[in-house]
């Protein structure tokens, strides 16, 4: 009776575990990263990210194939993840408590355990490959705590292990001591022998790599591992790292530290061996600074920790074993946001962020979580978060092709289609970004360090051409698209493989330009991820203005125009060096405009008939924007006292303007060319200007100023009577415009 109850426990214990999880359950921005990877294979584009060329993406191969078998039969991308990981989990756990634990009692200890670590339990959906890490290495400590090692055990640890480095590389810390241990039983010959056995499909993943990728580690190895900061910077980080968790998750790193320590006091060798792994594997994550993502680190030594700990039969009794639970469930509810209480509404209240290092299930679960989805309108379609609904808007469609630079790359990579070629400026998916040294910043956070984009990579992405402007660095592209592009068989391509593999072409990346980029640099990559913000691309023009670049400062400036008028304005004011250029610029314009015109202009009966169509909208307002600021500048010499170059700056005004019309009439330039008359007293000539803007203005805002302005200027004339009739023609429009 008694041996019953106690197993009704543990399935309640693991019930209890698999709703926990559930009320969690979550998906992350970084496991769509691997997702796209999926949706191209399963679609026939290959193990790509950009369909353009082959790149690991993603660090977890098992887990993409195990989503990938499973989304080519569902096509759905929320929920089976979800669910996916749900079974994973459950199944991992279930093997602790039935398979693992040395006793029911150490079982119900070990659930509770597991139920209260907040580090376990976000991870143990998120959509990334921890859950099959998790399952993996409960696999593996029940063949190392329970095997008759003289019958094949070393191999089956050793393919165990194996599975787990396909899965995530630097998992083989966790499994070394232990697979060398169990090594050290046997003769040396057989021990190598068995291990590469084992090891099997690790050697064939990256036989595969190294032929389809071109290289032996996922991209993101290249991009995360190559910070630039000092060693020093990175162990303080990963001390933080381990701190912030003991702050926010203290269970788990409690779990850890006895599992550490407790095997060496109880002289037990295969939980030592791995124990020396666990605390290898802690080591490790200090010593590449940790992550981002509080506690994602730790779900696997963690669970490994547990491992060790049920393993053997250290509480026999019913009194200590409630004793322990009630341990961990008073530790477990007295931290911030435990497991056991966490519901729909969790990350409502803000997310947890310090040290650059945050609760990414807070900053996403309202968004894409499960019980919000499962509690959401049916018509909204999960995961209902912005970047996935702006990447849906940007997808081209079918034979369309475009290049995006976006930082946050995983939901608006995966809705953006395989049509859309995106560039990641932390690198994790563009092999030559990955390759560069990340720019120093005082405000980093591990994992998302920014690299500057060349100038020209993004055109030569768009046209497939080679546009890079920096020598040595486009020989490096042609060497690289050689490898990620070229034909798989062709020698040529096998050969700059190892070539680039061995170093040959390091010194092609010239690491200090990049590590501490000039300015310009800098503001040139802002201008390719930020396309539509004005204030970069005029940053950019007086940098590149700055240097003697005018034809590229010229660009950023119309570019500027384009995108938002006012603040060009505002810069053409403040910035003699902007002003001076644009108005060269123009006056260039105005030469080709008037070519233009000669060419247009056919004899008909003895007249001229002028082709009006020689400047569109935008030619005359970006001459509108110099006379305007001319005039704006003349206005402020005024009031400063300074008239004669308040006089000069209206006169250059008015030679533009008139400039201008003789090319193509425009209503809005012959308004500004008789406010500069009137303003140096030429007011006959002005009630001329502000008579034709009246004939050639169809705006009746616009039409309105000028018969006002016209008014004020046949009042100074002493016409009274015509004064009269402009203010009617205006008060008329008003009467208009407030009825409309």
């Amino acid at each position: 009776m008694r041996k019953r109850n106690v197993q009704i426990s543990l399935f309640v214990a693991l019930f209890v575990y698999a709703v926990v999880v559930v009320r969690s359950a979550w998906l992350m921005d970084d496991a769509f990263i691997t997702f796209r990877t999926v949706d191209n294979f399963i679609n026939g584009y290959g193990l790509t990210w950009n369909t353009t060329e082959r790149v690991q993406a993603y660090t977890n191969p098992l887990w993409m194939f195990l989503v990938s078998a499973v989304y080519f039969f569902t096509q759905e991308i929320f929920y089976t993840p979800l669910y996916l990981s749900i079974a994973v989990s459950v199944a991992g756990v279930g093997l602790v408590a039935w398979r693992l634990a040395a006793t029911p009692f150490m079982a119900l200890i070990g659930l509770s355990v597991i139920a209260n670590s907040k580090a376990f339990i976000d991870y143990s959906t998120s959509g990334l490959e921890n859950p099959l890490t998790h399952i993996v290495i409960v696999v593996f400590a029940w063949q190392l705590f329970q095997d008759d090692f003289d019958k094949g055990g070393l191999f089956r640890l050793a393919f165990i292990g194996s599975l787990s480095v396909v899965n995530r590389m630097d998992s083989i810390l966790l499994f070394l001591p232990a697979i060398l241990y169990v090594a050290s039983q046997s003769s040396w010959r057989k021990a190598v022998y068995l291990i590469l056995l084992g090891f099997i499909p690790f050697l064939l993943w990256e036989m595969f790599s190294l032929f389809y990728y071109g290289f032996l580690f996922p991209n993101t190895a290249y991009a995360k591992l190559n910070t630039g900061l000092s060693r020093f910077d990175l162990i303080a980080q990963g001390l933080t790292y381990i701190l912030d968790s003991l702050r926010t998750d203290p269970l788990t790193m409690l779990t850890i530290a006895a599992s550490i320590s407790g095997p060496f006091f109880l002289r037990e060798k295969r939980q030592c061996c791995f124990a020396i792994g666990i605390a290898l594997y802690v080591a490790y994550i200090v010593y590449i600074g940790g992550d981002f993502m509080t506690g994602r680190f730790l779900s696997a030594p963690f669970i490994a920790a547990v491992a060790v700990i049920v393993s053997r039969d250290r509480i026999p009794t019913i009194k200590g074993t409630v004793i322990s639970i009630a341990v961990v469930l008073t530790l477990a509810l007295s931290s911030n946001n435990p497991p056991l209480l966490s519901g729909a509404d969790y990350g409502l209240g803000g997310v947890s962020s310090r040290d650059g290092i945050a609760d990414e299930r807070a900053a996403y679960y309202q968004n894409v979580g499960l019980l919000p989805a499962w509690r959401s309108d049916p018509i909204v379609e999960y995961p209902d978060h912005e970047w996935a609904r702006g990447a849906k808007m940007v997808r081209p469609n079918e034979g369309q092709y475009g290049v995006v630079v976006w930082a946050n790359v995983g939901l608006t990579g995966f809705y953006s289609g395989p049509n859309l070629h995106v560039v990641d400026p932390i690198g994790l998916s563009d092999p030559l970004l990955a390759r560069l040294p990340p720019y120093q910043v005082d405000d980093w956070a591990i994992g998302h360090m920014r690299r500057v984009i060349p100038e020209g990579y993004y055109e030569t992405l768009l046209y497939d051409e080679n546009y890079v402007v920096d020598d040595s660095l486009a020989v490096y592209v042609n060497k690289l698209h050689t490898v990620t592009r070229g034909e798989l068989l062709d020698v040529d391509r096998l050969v700059e493989v190892w070539r680039i593999n061995v170093g040959q072409y390091d010194h092609l990346v010239d690491q200090n330009t990049y590590r501490n980029p000039p300015w310009v640099y800098r503001l040139i990559s802002d201008a390719y991820e930020e396309p539509k913000n004005p204030i970069v691309h005029l940053q950019l023009a007086e940098e590149q203005l700055k240097r003697g670049n005018t034809y590229k400062g010229m660009n950023a400036l119309r570019a500027a125009l384009q995108l938002k008028r006012e603040i060009f304005l505002e810069r053409m004011q403040e910035s003699e060096l902007s002003r001076t250029a644009w108005a060269g610029y123009l006056r260039q314009h105005l030469e080709t405009a008037s070519e233009k015109l000669q060419l247009k202009t056919h004899p008909v009966a003895g007249h001229s008939t002028r082709q009006n169509n020689i400047l569109d909208e935008y030619d005359v307002f970006a001459h509108y924007t110099w006379i305007y600021s001319t005039l704006r500048n003349a206005r402020a010499f005024a009031a400063s006292g300074d008239s004669t170059a308040a006089a000069i700056g209206r006169e250059e005004a008015i030679a533009h303007s008139a400039s201008v019309l003789s090319v193509q009439s425009d209503g809005s330039i012959y308004h500004l060319l008789g406010i500069g008359l009137q303003r140096n007293g030429r007011l006959q000539e002005a009630v001329s200007a502000f008579g034709n803007s009246i004939s050639h203005s169809t705006n009746k805002d616009h039409l309105r100023q000028s018969y006002r302005d016209l008014a004020s200027v046949l009042m100074l004339l002493g016409d009274e009577t015509a004064a009269s009739e402009a203010l009617q023609s205006a008060a008329a429009l008003d009467g208009h415009l407030r009825q409309k």
